[in-house]
């Protein structure tokens, strides 16, 4: 397979985070260098992701306590808005969460690869700290 249609496969389904030349642009991220606006980026999203994540969920599951973890993969489009969100984990209901959130991100500026905007592939663990419900009760 030749580079350019090796490239152009991969433009379509997305350009790894790890590669991609330039990183979206996170709302407020603008005016930093690449390092800092790739830090951003993720500092961006998990704290939208933590503000925005129906924590009731996770009482209702009545899950063990400890860190539980949800694997989230999507697309940043080329337009920047976000597409092809999934989850695993081990409960349906903090999959669908996770999507519904995730899909929520605010519209950002696109990833650009070879001085061209592209589809973005980025995974993200979202972490949580369930705490024991007898503990919490003696507080």
């Amino acid at each position: 397979m030749s580079a350019q249609k090796k490239d152009t496969i991969n433009i379509k389904q997305g350009i790894p985070f790890g590669i991609i030349q330039k990183a979206p642009i996170f709302p407020g991220c603008e005016t930093l260098g690449e390092n800092s606006r790739r830090h951003c980026l993720q500092q961006g999203i998990s704290q939208y992701i933590s503000q925005n994540f129906n924590r009731s969920i996770l009482d209702s599951l009545e899950l063990e306590p400890g860190k539980k973890r949800i694997y989230t993969q999507f697309i940043f489009g080329k337009d920047g808005h976000i597409y092809q969100v999934r989850a695993r984990s081990s409960h349906k209901k903090l999959e669908e969460e996770a999507v519904r959130v995730v899909s929520l991100l605010p519209k950002m500026a696109p990833g650009v690869h070879h001085g061209r905007k592209v589809n973005v592939k980025y995974t993200m663990p979202i972490i949580f700290l369930v705490e024991d419900k007898a503990t919490n009760r003696k507080k």
